[in-house]
């Protein structure tokens, strides 16, 4: 039997500055020198505001692609940066 370890990659106040996406890619080797086998992401498609963490979504298609709310990218990022 495997045991498996998930870790939640965000928390609700993350800053809103764009860089979760490529914070999270470089954390990926640390993460899985630490046998971590998953990782809880926030929703990563566009919200009803910039700010939001992504559980109220406007767009389930746009990912940080469109000009939509105000912004191309969503809370965490771009599509480019996913």
């Amino acid at each position: 039997m495997d045991n498996y370890v998930m870790m939640q990659f965000f928390e609700w106040y993350v800053q809103d500055n764009r860089k979760h996406w490529i914070e999270l890619k470089g954390e990926a080797k640390n993460l899985v020198a630490l046998s971590v086998s998953g990782v809880w992401i926030p929703p990563c498609t566009k919200s009803s505001s910039v700010g939001s963490v992504g559980y109220n979504p406007y767009d389930l298609y746009d990912i940080g692609e469109f000009d939509q709310k105000g912004s191309i990218r969503t809370k965490y990022g771009t599509k480019v940066e996913i």
